[in-house]
Parts: structure tokens; C-alpha cells; sequence
């Protein structure tokens, strides 16, 4: 067994009553580290001696251990009331005897050593004492007290018919009376051994037995001091357990006295350094510093934990084999007697690899940045609004960093683009998507409201930790005007700004369908200029180009909006009619053709068209409409030009 008051760390008992917990005990670590005595405790109430623990939060965890028996650590942080305070973190079981063991540790002495076991020792005597008298010749019991008629379950008449070894199962007469033996001889004066009694009802359980010949009604007697040690065996074994964690902790734990000497280190440090526990005792902690601060950056540590703070920092040490280790530790002055100082505790984590991580970001993330400010395209990192732009992304979008800061993704994203890449985008942050996307043509729009063209790709990345969307875009605008200006230009006659005729198969195509959904006609004009070739050879082609150029306008001027309008080649002309009936395309033909033999032409004097009329009949092919139409424009022509004439 481990006295608790031989751990230097800090173990409190309670009971529950009453809906109150009740001190039951308190080790002598933990005097120390509260400035309290244990007789100041023992029998008060948790709340009035520590005030602050209902606040705390304390009350509550004790209360649900006490409920449930399940263990529970307990870190809950900063503890304050009118005389102490400090970080306290707590692991918090029931004992089987239902009292409640708190083990605590002070981060102001490292969260204050867990909560401490309290001796058992008083418990046990005043509620479990027993007495019993037997006749040292007989070996029959004459005499139990209450507590031992109740304990062991047992009428006195019945004892009196009974011997020790009916109650100690693992002693036989013979060997009960050789254990005796020394007594009856006066070799001894008293014999302590630590057997098992068992009960009336079967149950067993462990106890302490103090023997020592006594007179009794005159004559010679056993009496017999029992003291049920269940619970000690049980706590001795919870205390065991304890010191194990605390010896297996990966937290570095050690303390010093006044001056620095190291009096106890727990085996992290073992581990960690590589040093065996006897070149720690006895020595100071000066002996495996890295070499890496500076005399001040020590002295700084010693002026303030000599003031009576508690000093957290980070500090570089070096183990056995030379090499360097980074250590979170803090460091709390204890006072055992008065107001001296003269204890310390040192509590740490070896962050090593945090600090070689943190490094290597810092270094990877200084190099993105040079490189991505740098780059000619825009690059941004994003969650639920941009965590970084380049300058050239900024340029871009004209707005700030700080502004971008402040701004979701979709933002930028034109309305009418959102809600085709915001499910995309979600998915992404979340780590559902993890693929690489590309727009190559999302409309962003500026801060002046202009709206550009952008090509973008967009990687996930794990980026401290969270999934983090990772952008590059570069501007189209201009290479996007310059399609739509090729595309016109592929697609538009250059003389008359008219469609040519690769455009005219596209629309066509589309108009067909269109009509064959509504169930709609779509008719078509064929128009030639009479005599076109006459007026190039007469006047020359700058006037023939001026004439198609000013029959253009008229055709403009004359057609719907729902009408196509193409430069069939040469003098020719086609008109596409989307849902015009016949009757309507006659009138229509008419108008175009009166207009024009009725215009004043800049350059030459009268101008006439002839027109073949048609519309198109399911399942045929275009060609097959054009080519009736064609057959109707020669009919025109035979029968005198300057008129429409219909082909079914």
C-alpha cells in the first residue's frame, strides 16, 4: 500500500448527503497546495469551504459520478473564489464504498494535481471497528460489540457456538492455535495479521485483526480489534492505479524545490530525454537546456515564478543524444507552510512536431505567396467567403482584399450563373468533391458592375486544416469579344450585313423543329434582282455593290423581327418566315417587291426583284424546299420579272 500522503499530488475524498458532499478526507499534498488543514475540512460541506465550485462547474461532475459511477475527467479551466484560484482540471471516480475520490491537478500548479485521495484512515475508524473476546483454551467467542454483531451478521448466541476460524475461512483450528501460540507464551505482546472474515450471509471481506490477551470476567482472554480494511485494499489498489497513470502520463511532470533542485520527475521525461531518473534527482533542469535562449530569457522565468506566478511558455531543451526538443510547460510555485515558496511544479507537453509543423507551413506558405504574387493569373483561396487573392485576381474583380475578405464567392458570380455552381460549390467546401472543375466561360461581375468573362479552374485542398477551395482564373473578355466578332463576321455577308449562308443552315434547322413542336408554318421568300447583271456590266459592280447594299436596308426595313434575312449569293436573296401562313407571306412578298421597284435608287434609276414563294411540307429536306422555291423565282421570271409567284 501507498500512503496518499506520501504522492505528491493532490487527492480529496467526499461523501454524498444530503444532496451536499462532505469532506472525508484530504492528503497532506493537498493541504499544501490549498493552505488548508485537513482537520479545517474533514465533515464540512464541498460548497462553504471552496465556494466557487458550483460556478465552476465542479458540483455537477461529482454529482453525476456519484449517480452513474462512471469515471469522469474533468478540464473545465479558470477557478476563482475570495481566497484561492487558479486552473484546475479533475478526474473524478466513486470508490466503491460510494464515497467520491477526486484526483487534481493544478495548472496554476498544473491544473492542481488531480483531485486528491484523501487518507482513509479515520473513515475506517470510527465506522468500522469490531470487537470480539474468545477463550484462549476453547477458542469459542464470549463477547462481539454492535458493530460486529451487525457486520458480520452473527446473534452473539450464535458466536458463542462459534470459533475465529469459523469467520477466518482460511485458518483451520490447528493453524489458528500455532498463530496464537506467541501470545499465550508472552513472546508478543500483540499480533496483527491481515486475513478475511466471512459473514453470515457468504460474503467475504478483508479486515485488519489486532490480538492481545486481555482479562475478561476475571480470566484470561482474546480480545480482538477488527477493522474492515475492504475499502483500504480497494483504494490501496485505486491509489496504485493512480500512481501508474501518473508514472505513465505523457505529460512531463516535475518538481523542484526553492532552488531549482529537481526532487521528482515522472518517466515522460525519461522517454522524452533519454536520461535515467537518477541524473534528474538531486540536479537542476539547467543541465539539459538547448543552449538556445539567452541568460535573460532564464532569469525573466525565475522573476516571475519568485514572485509567486505561474510562468507558461514555450521552451527548447535538449536530450541525451544531443538533439532538441520544444516543450509547453508551466511552471507554479507552491508554498507548503506560510507564504515561502518552497516548491515548484513543472507541467508540460513535448510540441515538437507541432512546432516543425508550424514552421514548414509558415515556409510553404511564404513561398505560395511569392509565387502566387508573381503569377499573371488570378489566384484566391475560399471557404465561406475568400481567405486570399493575388493582386492580379484583385485587379480583376477591383475590388480590395479586405473587401474580398468580407465577400462570398458567389458574390462575384454573375446572377443568371449561380444556380448552376452553387450546389458545386458547397459540395466542394464540404470535402464531397474533390475533383478539379473548369468554367470556361463564367461571367464574373466587377466592382464598377461591368461584367467579364473569366476561364477558372477550382481544386479542394485541405488548407489548415479545412477543406478550402483553391481558384485560378485568367480574363477572356477580350478574347471572348473577339470570337463574337469573328462569329459575325463568319456569319454576316460583308457587303449587305446580311446572314450568309452558313448561318442560314443553322437557323433553318432550328426553325423546322420550332414549327413542327407549335405546329406552325414556316414560309420562305427567293428573291433576284431582274436585270443585276445587265447594271454590272453597264454601270459596273461599285454600283451593283451599292444597289444590293440599299436593297438590304429596304429588306430590313420591310421584314419583322421574327425574320431571317440572307445573302443567297450574287444578286439572290432568301427570307426566312417562322409561323407566316401563305396568305401572309404573299402579302409580304408584295410589299418587298413594290417597295423596291418603287424606291429611288442613288445610282441608278428603277430597280425590280422577282420573288418564288413557298413553305416548307413535313419530312422533306431543305434542299427540297429551296429548290421549289428556286422553280417559283423562274416562273416569276418567265412570266415578265418584277412579281411573286407561289410554288406548292
Amino acid at each position: 500500500m501507498i500512503p496518499i500522503d506520501s504522492l505528491p499530488i493532490n487527492i480529496a475524498i467526499y461523501r454524498y448527503e444530503n444532496g451536499n458532499f462532505i469532506f472525508v478526507d484530504f492528503n497532506r499534498q493537498a493541504e499544501k497546495t490549498d493552505n488548508i488543514k485537513r482537520e479545517d475540512l474533514v465533515g464540512k460541506n464541498l460548497e462553504k469551504v471552496f465556494p466557487g465550485v458550483r460556478a465552476f462547474g465542479f458540483l455537477d461532475v461529482l454529482e453525476r459520478v456519484y449517480t452513474t459511477g462512471e469515471p469522469e475527467h474533468f478540464e473545465a479551466g479558470y477557478y476563482k473564489d475570495e481566497i484561492r484560484e487558479g486552473w484546475r482540471v479533475n478526474d473524478v471516480s466513486r470508490l466503491d464504498n460510494g464515497h467520491i475520490m477526486a484526483v487534481y491537478k493544478d495548472v496554476t500548479q498544473e491544473v492542481q494535481n488531480k483531485y486528491s485521495l484523501e487518507s482513509l484512515g479515520n473513515l475506517i475508524d470510527k465506522n468500522l471497528n469490531e470487537i470480539y473476546i474468545f477463550h484462549p483454551e476453547t477458542l469459542t467467542f464470549c463477547y462481539a460489540n454492535g458493530s460486529a454483531l451487525h457486520n458480520i451478521g452473527y446473534t452473539i448466541e450464535e458466536l458463542s457456538r462459534m470459533t475465529p476460524p469459523d469467520i477466518k475461512p482460511e485458518y483451520s483450528i490447528e493453524k489458528f492455535r500455532k498463530l496464537i501460540q506467541p501470545l499465550r507464551d508472552g513472546i508478543i505482546p500483540l499480533l496483527s495479521i491481515e486475513t478475511k472474515h466471512r459473514r453470515k450471509d457468504g460474503t467475504e471481506y478483508d479486515v485488519e485483526a489486532r490480538i492481545q490477551k486481555m482479562l475478561y470476567l476475571g480470566k484470561e482472554h482474546f480480545v480482538v480489534n477488527i477493522i474492515d480494511i475492504t475499502d483500504r485494499i480497494r483504494d490501496q489498489q485505486e491509489m496504485l492505479k493512480l500512481h501508474r497513470i501518473i508514472e505513465q502520463s505523457d505529460d512531463l511532470i516535475m518538481i523542484t524545490d526553492s532552488n531549482g533542485v529537481i526532487e521528482y520527475i515522472n518517466n515522460a521525461y525519461v522517454n522524452l530525454t533519454g536520461w535515467k531518473k537518477e541524473k534528474f534527482i538531486k540536479a537542476k533542469p539547467s543541465f539539459f537546456k538547448s543552449g538556445m535562449h539567452s541568460d535573460m530569457f532564464y532569469k525573466e522565468i525565475w522573476k516571475i515564478i519568485l514572485s509567486g506566478k505561474t510562468y507558461k511558455g514555450i521552451i527548447q531543451n535538449r536530450k541525451k543524444d544531443g538533439s532538441l526538443y520544444w516543450e509547453e510547460k508551466t511552471i507554479t510555485p507552491i508554498k507548503l507552510t506560510g507564504e515561502t515558496i518552497t516548491h515548484f511544479i513543472s507541467t508540460g507537453k513535448d510540441i515538437t512536431e507541432q512546432i516543425k509543423l508550424k514552421e514548414a507551413l509558415e515556409e510553404n506558405e511564404l513561398l505560395f505567396r511569392t509565387l502566387t504574387e508573381s503569377a499573371l493569373a488570378g489566384i484566391f483561396l475560399y471557404r465561406e467567403t475568400f481567405l486570399y487573392a493575388n493582386e492580379a485576381f484583385v485587379k480583376m474583380t477591383g475590388y480590395s482584399l479586405n473587401d474580398l475578405k468580407k465577400m462570398t464567392a458567389m458574390e462575384l458570380v454573375a446572377p443568371q450563373e449561380q444556380a448552376f455552381i452553387q450546389e458545386r460549390v458547397s459540395a466542394r467546401l464540404k470535402g464531397e468533391l474533390q475533383d478539379q472543375i473548369v468554367y470556361q466561360d463564367l461571367k464574373m461581375v466587377t466592382r464598377t458592375g461591368e461584367v467579364r468573362w473569366l476561364y477558372i479552374t477550382i481544386s479542394t485542398v485541405k488548407f489548415r486544416g479545412e477543406w478550402t477551395g483553391l481558384g485560378t482564373a485568367m480574363d477572356m473578355t477580350e478574347r471572348k469579344e473577339m470570337e463574337k466578332k469573328l462569329e459575325y463576321v463568319a456569319q454576316t455577308d460583308a457587303l449587305t450585313g446580311l446572314y450568309n449562308r452558313l448561318r442560314f443552315d443553322d437557323i433553318v434547322q432550328r426553325e423546322i423543329a420550332f414549327g413542327k413542336r407549335q405546329d406552325t408554318p414556316l414560309s420562305v421568300i427567293y428573291m433576284d434582282i431582274d436585270f443585276f447583271k445587265k447594271i454590272n456590266d453597264t454601270c459596273g459592280h461599285d454600283v451593283g455593290d451599292i444597289i444590293l447594299k440599299e436593297i438590304a436596308f429596304i429588306i430590313r426595313d420591310i421584314l419583322r423581327a421574327s425574320d431571317y434575312p440572307f445573302r443567297w449569293g450574287g444578286e439572290e436573296f432568301i427570307i426566312l418566315c417562322p409561323s407566316t401562313t401563305l396568305q401572309e407571306i404573299k402579302v409580304l412578298a408584295e410589299r418587298l417587291r413594290e417597295r423596291i421597284a418603287e424606291n429611288n435608287f442613288s445610282v441608278y434609276t428603277k430597280v425590280t426583284v422577282s420573288i418564288g414563294l413557298t413553305q416548307y411540307h413535313n419530312d422533306e429536306s431543305v434542299d427540297e424546299m429551296i429548290k421549289r422555291a428556286d422553280l417559283a423565282l423562274y416562273q416569276a421570271k418567265e412570266n415578265g420579272r418584277n412579281r411573286s409567284i407561289y410554288g406548292s
